[in-house]
């Protein structure tokens, strides 16, 4: 309905957490681009919402397809509606306006959602049970809406994916994203165990808290001796020793130090939690205020784990953990009961050598005896290397593979939310086919995949797959390694074959430097990408389709994974 020659309006109705929604959206031509505030009046069974949304060139384009009205749909795109449509929602606006002024005054609701409908972060989250389907993750590098985001963009990620890591809190993001879907949990980044004054961009800082501040308490860094001063802290030996030296983050510390230290999780004072003046009281109240000024759910705390071969000045391996598990405690009480814990980083001592994956790790190691511990406190725990790791993407040789799977697993048995991450996202599908596949072995009852994205942010058509609920859970991934003689839908393999039968379908994985192959009892239909990529300014996805091969027989190279389903 045409207001006037610079205002345009229409309305929509939806179903919408239990309530008949009346949406009343009024577009104008002024060119200050896209804005989009929402008021919600409350009236019985109905919500009315007002949306303002400002940009001209929705309505040039709008007027040169000849449309009459636009809708929104579930792309988060525009598109056009034909004229009975439009009266018809008209007609029962007209309705639900009459129906809200005979029911008195309205209550005003926050971003378009009565609070009360929607449980606490940490009760929605446990709600989900993941593992009928790939629930996503997304754990990104940062940016602000306006300058790396669009919108549409975080609109549309909102609802593909279930769970937002975002390393820049000051971004505008978490608001947007729970203005497209208030379930979705977003969480902040922070480092427990690594502090530094680098920037993940110009005006970004990677860590959310005040260089200046942190620089001044000598006593929240650890040092390698007695005598602790900026001299002799503990900088970080993978970003290096000097400054400028990891090749996306850059110092911002005039005095040219190392850009990244140690910190000490011993300066905690327990009997004065409101103090700033110790690192783990300071991280924990810093973090508390940080999420809740930018709405988000919870934090997601990396690197909480043993040093990289540092050696702090008098700690032993028993002592580092057994304060971690005090701090832990007290920043989950700090945070209080509704926020939402991860932690990353929690391979501790298991691994010989992180960044020589080739001395393999060793299956059937102790790493829970250490870390698993965390989820007294902690949701869920992340394990970063999964499947792959940082270079190429190189896929981990099968030693490491059945280690990493098997922490997965682990993670799930012990009650926690499982986040599989494969750090670098592969445009390759048959490596990114056997982190799905992998991911579809070691999957329980909440565990999340996750790809680093962002910018650009990624969705592929795999990713919408679901081929049922899992029809056996093992407690050890060697239980999955199939026999010559084959089991369930399998008559017969050859090689290394890992599967898992599933109600709709079968996972199956190659973790080997060789060929393998199976033999189905009935043929079913392997799963075969076709395009996907990054998640366009506008919302839409990127153009992908998933192709269905009927098969009996399957080839599997070395480190290749395959999905089959029963019925399509």
């Amino acid at each position: 309905m045409k207001l006037s020659e610079d205002l345009l309006l229409f309305v929509t109705v939806t179903n919408s957490f239990g309530y008949v929604s009346l949406h009343v959206i009024i577009i104008t031509y002024t060119p200050i681009g896209y804005y989009n505030p929402s008021r919600t009046f409350q009236c019985g069974s109905i919500l009315l919402e007002f949306i303002f949304w400002l940009n001209a060139e929705v309505l040039v384009n709008l007027s040169k397809r000849g449309a009459i009205m636009p809708v929104q749909n579930g792309r988060g795109n525009l598109e056009p509606i034909g004229r009975r449509r439009f009266l018809r929602q008209v007609g029962l606006a007209g309705i639900g306006g009459a129906i809200a002024s005979a029911c008195g005054p309205s209550k005003v609701l926050s971003q378009g959602i009565e609070p009360a409908t929607l449980a606490s972060p940490r009760t929605r989250l446990r709600s989900k049970v993941t593992n009928g389907r790939t629930a996503m993750y997304l754990y990104t590098l940062g940016g602000k809406i306006g300058n790396e985001y669009s919108q549409n963009q975080i609109a549309t990620v909102a609802k593909k994916y279930d769970l937002l890591t975002w390393v820049y809190a000051n971004s505008g993001i978490p608001q947007a994203a729970h203005r497209a879907n208030p379930d979705v949990i977003v969480t902040q980044y922070f480092d427990l165990t690594w502090v530094g004054s680098y920037e993940q961009a110009p005006g970004q800082p990677w860590m959310p808290v005040p260089w200046d501040y942190v620089n001044s308490h000598e006593s929240f860094f650890s040092h390698s001796s007695a005598q602790g001063s900026i001299a002799n802290r503990i900088p970080n030996p993978i970003f290096g020793y000097g400054p400028n030296t990891h090749p996306t983050m850059k110092t911002n510390d005039p005095t040219g130090q190392p850009h990244e230290w140690l910190a000490n999780p011993f300066d905690f004072d327990k009997s004065n939690p409101e103090s700033m003046d110790h690192w783990v009281n300071y991280f924990a109240n810093s973090a508390k205020s940080i999420i809740e000024k930018a709405t988000m759910d919870g934090i997601m705390m990396d690197e909480v784990e043993l040093p990289y071969g540092a050696s702090p000045f008098g700690y032993s391996s028993q002592s580092w953990f057994a304060q971690l598990d005090q701090n832990l405690a007290f920043i989950r009480e700090r945070l209080g009961p509704d926020k939402v814990l991860f932690a990353n980083g929690i391979f501790g001592d298991a691994i010989p050598d992180l960044l020589n994956p080739n001395q393999g790790f060793p299956h059937g190691s102790t790493w829970p005896s250490n870390d698993i511990n965390f989820l007294t406190w902690c949701d869920g725990l992340q394990v970063e290397l999964f499947v792959t790791s940082y270079a190429g993407p190189q896929i981990w040789p099968q030693l490491f593979w059945e280690g990493v799977c098997q922490i997965c697993m682990d993670i799930d048995a012990g009650g926690g939310i499982t986040l599989a991450q494969a750090p670098i996202l592969a445009e390759d599908p048959q490596v990114r086919m056997f982190v799905l596949t992998s991911f579809h072995l070691v999957k329980g009852t909440h565990s999340y995949l996750s790809h680093r994205g962002g910018p650009p942010l990624p969705w592929f058509p795999e990713w919408s797959i679901s081929i049922g609920v899992p029809s056996e859970t093992k407690a050890d991934i060697q239980d999955y390694l199939v026999p010559t003689h084959g089991t369930g839908m399998i008559s017969s393999s050859k090689g290394v074959v890992y599967a898992r039968h599933f109600s709709n379908g079968l996972a199956i994985a190659n973790p080997s430097g060789s060929p393998s192959s199976i033999t189905l009892n009935h043929p079913g239909y392997k799963i075969i990408p076709v395009g996907g990529g990054w998640i366009e300014k506008n919302g839409l996805l990127p153009k992908g389709k998933i192709k269905h091969e009927l098969v009996s027989n399957l080839e599997l190279a070395p480190q290749s994974g395959a999905l089959v389903q029963y019925r399509i």
